[in-house]
């Protein structure tokens, strides 16, 4: 090929240098035409009515499952009992997404002290499966919590005890310290303590253990009991003070339900709460994910197909597309959002292009090509630039509730390449 050639797209047919500089040329002139490449306003086809057999309809929705990192939907049977700091947690990531000062995942909840070369993307719950214990003469409540739903192959980077505190009378000033024991060897009493705090606020508040050396041990032990003592003492008081006095004062860190109190009300906002912080793989490159995008790719050349069948469209831009889980029939298990907006791209990438699709150099000269020699190539692509991820908080197949990130779920704006 001559030093004085340019090809298209590896073809045989070639442009010398002076007809590339004549379009170039034409290209300048028509800037100052723009009305020359005027567009039809009319939004895609709106009468187009997919009829989905149920066989596919429930292959679509295994794939969208599994894009979500599920094999089925939990069932609907289950007691949903959603704590407060979840929700909280939730509505903390959709406000900072909001504000102009976005922060990464992992800095909006990734509370503790610690470095970790593996960022979390999942956050688990887990309430005790009894709360109802009477505690032992010296003070200790032993709390136990199933971590079975929980993937072993899930990285936990932090994982908490949250206690709630509940506020204490003014003349009643009290200063308590909290001991939480990992339970070695229920049978012979082995209890390893992982941390200690001490609480002397009359204030409602939670107070918040590490307790991740736990957490990491359960999970390597298949037979471990996945139990927790708490021990609370009562400090500054002498000893033959009134022991009816100091019980009340120490109830005040909940880790049991009164027998007056709420189930719901209790689990949701005052019971006490195992948060695990963990990288989960599962769902980023799932076979389910892989098929979905293989199958977009196959059905690329057939859609720009049926777009030249359509009206032109205006300029390259993002449209709405909302994905509502209510439909699908997914409330049962997703606690929010109901729904969420994914975006898409869709218009026309024609000379001249406008600054804010930000073309790169080789779509300029496809489009450029295009306009002159629409049968020699196609026009550039209108496609995402930019994406960004949605937080879904939802209950798994145990009842327990999680918090996850999901990377490349919304499209925050368009382009042509």
């Amino acid at each position: 090929m001559g030093k004085n050639k340019y090809s298209v797209n590896s073809s045989t047919k070639c442009f010398s240098l002076n007809q590339m500089m004549r379009l170039l040329l034409l290209a300048l002139l028509t800037l100052h035409f723009e009305s020359l490449f005027a567009f039809d306003e009319s939004p895609p086809p709106s009468d187009h009515t997919y009829r989905t057999d149920p066989v596919t309809k429930a292959k679509l929705e295994s794939m969208l499952l599994g894009m979500f990192g599920f094999t089925a939907p939990p069932p609907a049977s289950l007691k949903r009992l959603v704590p407060t700091h979840m929700r909280d947690l939730y509505h903390k990531h959709v406000t900072s997404r909001k504000s102009e000062d976005l922060e990464p995942w992992e800095k909006l909840y990734f509370h503790h002290d610690q470095a970790t070369d593996v960022p979390p993307n999942t956050i688990r719950s887990f309430l005790p499966e009894d709360t109802e214990s009477v505690p032992s003469d010296d003070g200790r409540h032993s709390l136990r919590f199933s971590l079975d739903s929980h993937p072993k192959s899930d990285q936990p980077v932090a994982a908490e005890l949250r206690l709630f505190h509940e506020a204490t009378p003014e003349n009643k000033q009290h200063k308590l310290r909290v001991n939480i024991y990992d339970v070695i060897n229920h049978k012979v009493g082995i209890h390893n303590l992982i941390d200690t705090k001490i609480v002397n606020s009359t204030a409602e508040h939670t107070v918040v253990f590490d307790i991740l050396p736990a957490v990491q041990r359960w999970l390597k032990d298949s037979n471990s009991n996945s139990s927790i003592v708490v021990e609370i003492k009562r400090l500054g008081k002498p000893a033959e003070a009134d022991k009816t006095e100091s019980d009340v004062i120490k109830s005040r860190v909940r880790v049991r339900r009164s027998t007056e109190e709420d189930h719901k009300q209790y689990h949701e906002n005052k019971s006490p709460l195992v948060v695990v912080y963990s990288h989960d793989k599962s769902h980023a490159d799932s076979d389910s994910t892989a098929e979905w995008r293989n199958r977009v790719k196959r059905r690329s050349g057939s859609q720009r197909k049926n777009r030249r069948r359509m009206k032109p469209p205006k300029s390259c831009r993002r449209d709405n597309m909302k994905v509502s889980f209510e439909d699908v029939g997914w409330m049962s298990w997703i606690v929010a959002p109901d729904e969420y907006d994914a975006f898409y791209c869709y218009g026309a990438c024609s000379f001249p292009m406008e600054s804010h699709l930000q073309a790169t150099n080789h779509a300029v000269i496809q489009s450029l090509v295009n306009t002159y020699y629409p049968t020699r190539l196609p026009k550039p692509c209108c496609v995402a630039t930019e994406i960004s991820s949605i937080c879904l908080l939802y209950t798994d197949e145990s009842g327990h509730v999680n918090l996850r990130n999901y990377k490349e779920m919304t499209v925050d704006s368009c382009g042509c390449a």
